[in-house]
Formats: C-alpha cells, structure tokens, sequence
C-alpha cells in the first residue's frame, strides 16, 4: 500500500526577495515532494520571487491588501486584538498535518484561526531578538506575555542559527521541542545562475565590493556608504554596488549625493539573479546591525567570495568567529577599517578569500532538508 502523502501547511508574510523568503525557496525546490503535499499560503500577495516557486507549489494569498496587514499587526501588538486573523485565518482551508509559520512574527496567530485542523504547529525564528534596538524595543513591553502564551500552544519552535535560538531563549524561556535548523543554500543553482551572462558596465581596474539586503535600517547600509566616503578620500580605488530594494531608497541616494559618492557608490536595485554580479566582485560586505544567519554570506561562501561582516549574531556563526571571513566593529569606523585592510593589500584579500573557500566547504544541503524532512514527517 502506497504511503500517504502528508498534508503541509506553510505560511509566509509575501515573497520579497529576502533572506528567509530565498531559504523557503530552495527548500520548496530540494524538498522530496513525494512524501509532501504542501499548501502556501502568502499573507499578502507582494514579491518578485512567485517565478521562482516549483511548478506544484500553488500559492493563495490571505489578505486582500497590504494595507489589512498592517492593520492587524499593530492591533495585535499594541492591544492584542486578534480579530483579523480570526477573520481571514478561515481563508487557509483544509485539514493539515504540520502547520508551519516560516518566519515567526504576528501572522504566526493564523496557526490558531484556520478553517480546518491543524495537527502539529510549527514556527521558524529568523530574528535576532536582542542585537537591533528596534527589535527590542517592540519585544521588551507587554507584548513580549502575548508572545510566551502563543509559544505555549507552538508543538515545534525551530530557529535558524545557535546565536537566534539562545537570544530566542533569554527573552521568552525554554520550551519542549526547540530545534536549531541551519538554512540550505541551493548551492548547485547559486553556481549554475552565477554563471550565466548578464551584460552591464563595471570598471575593471578598480576592487568591487558588493552588498545585498533589503534597503532597511537594520541593513545598517548608510553607515556603509559613510564608509565608503572615508575610503575614496584615503585615496582607494573601488566601487560599491548595493543590490537591493526598500523604504531608504531616496534617503541613501540622497546620501549618497551629499556624499560625491556618485562614482564610488551605485544603488542597483532588486535583482532577480544577484549571483553574476556577486561573481564579479572582489569582496561582499555585510553591514546589518543585526542577522539571523544571513543567506546572502551562506551564498557568497559557496562561490568562495571573501567576506567582511559586522560581528552580530548570526553573522559571526556563519562564518565560525573569524575563521571564514572578517569580522569588524559593529560601526562605522569598524566597516571602514576592515574594508581599508584588505583593499590596501593583495596579501590580506588572498588570505580572506582562502577563508571563504574554507567556508564554502562546510554547507551541506542535504542535511538541512534531511532535518526538515524529520521535522515535516512529525519526528
């Protein structure tokens, strides 16, 4: 007799081109569909990476607009008020063996408000909950009881990094089942995309740096691009690109402007395939105040990209403390003395890229779908 199939339920905030939004997609596509039946539903239908999703993963979407989303969220975060969920939770149909928020946060509430049964409920954390300021102001209030009661009625709490879990654990205790998943890197299809020919303009005699983030506060992009002006009047030659899309868009252009960074600095927007640009580059800098585990550093690792990244959490985890890449003060001077080190020498960038050859080595997609598929088989 054939064995059933086992009835997925995931659910997600929209498919922008995000970190935690990337990791569901390579998940969804090196999964073994065989044993799962999975359903997406995506709160808001917003993002450019629906193209991206296998062929069998159909989407449907739970609010209307944007506009409900955000509605519901601060009414939930501010008074507690769950009558949103309660009402569009009844649009996820159909009875469920494992239920999973994909990236915890208040939509984690339509676990509790589908129109049919829920089995097993699963959250992923891709937060660092103490190292943002703006993180931590939200949690640390009465929200933070309403987040433990939910956690309560949560069969699996799964978090992407060591450093997330134990942030995880500090604020809200230690529950049952809590399991630390690292996220898999579809490293054959960063490889394949990376390869394939993109035409636009770089200089060829000047270093590439790149970074690629949503252009956000916690991204920490502005002190970046401060960075950079202090480098272009030690006289370095180099150029920027920031891959990305976001809210501080006109706010890093202006800075960008005031700055004369026109030339140094280049603001290239989303990107569907970042990966032929990430070749091209001599190093990634990641800026952010604060990570989960950051896909972007995962991703460039496997293309064996020197690294430089802020010593936050998640980041210092993926690149094992220092041993796959540099970590720098998590500042600006930090990023700039980091960045000044190894563009002032061809030694220090051979050592930095010997270490991201190392680090590339160590991710290993099977094990990471092996326990996701533990986890959706209910062990």
């Amino acid at each position: 007799m054939e064995n059933r199939r086992r009835k997925i339920l995931i659910i997600i905030p929209s498919l922008v081109a995000g970190g935690a939004e990337r990791v569901l997609i390579n998940i969804l596509n090196l999964i073994d569909h065989n044993k799962f039946d999975i359903k997406l539903y995506v709160v808001i239908n917003k993002g450019k990476l629906f193209d991206d999703l296998p062929n069998h993963v159909k989407p449907s979407f739970i609010f209307p607009s944007p506009v409900f989303e955000r509605i519901a969220s601060y009414l939930y975060r501010k008074y507690g008020l769950e009558l949103f969920y309660k009402i569009w939770g009844k649009e996820i149909e159909g009875d469920y063996d494992v239920g999973i928020s994909f990236l915890d946060g208040s939509n984690s509430q339509f676990l509790f408000y589908a129109k049919g049964n829920i089995h097993r409920k699963i959250v992923v954390v891709h937060s660092s909950y103490l190292s943002f300021k703006n993180v931590s102001r939200s949690i640390f209030s009465s929200h933070i009881k309403r987040m433990k009661r939910r956690y309560n009625n949560i069969d699996t709490i799964v978090a992407v990094s060591d450093d997330s879990m134990n942030e995880f654990k500090k604020i809200f205790g230690l529950y049952p089942d809590m399991r630390v998943i690292y996220n898999p890197i579809n490293r054959l299809d960063v490889i394949n995309k990376s390869n394939l020919k993109v035409k636009f303009d770089y200089p060829r005699n000047k270093k590439i740096l790149i970074a690629i983030g949503s252009l956000s506060p916690v991204k920490g992009f502005e002190r970046l691009i401060t960075a950079a002006s202090k480098l272009r009047k030690d006289g370095i030659s180099f150029q920027l690109w920031i891959l990305g899309q976001g809210a501080l868009q006109d706010k890093l252009s202006d800075l960008i402007e005031d700055l004369s960074l026109s030339n140094e600095v280049k603001l290239l927007g989303y990107r569907r395939n970042p990966y032929p640009y990430m070749r091209k580059a001599d190093l990634l800098v990641t800026s952010s105040y604060s990570e989960g585990l950051p896909t972007v550093i995962c991703e460039a690792l496997v293309m064996s990209i020197p690294v430089i990244s802020t010593d936050v959490s998640g980041c210092r985890e993926v690149l094992d403390y220092g041993e796959f890449g540099m970590l720098v003060e998590n500042n600006t001077e930090g990023l700039y003395l980091g960045i000044k080190n190894v563009l002032e020498s061809e030694g220090n960038l051979k050592l930095l890229k010997e270490k991201a050859i190392k680090g590339g080595e160590v991710f290993d997609d099977e094990k990471a779908i092996l326990k996701y598929t533990k986890l959706l088989s209910g062990n």
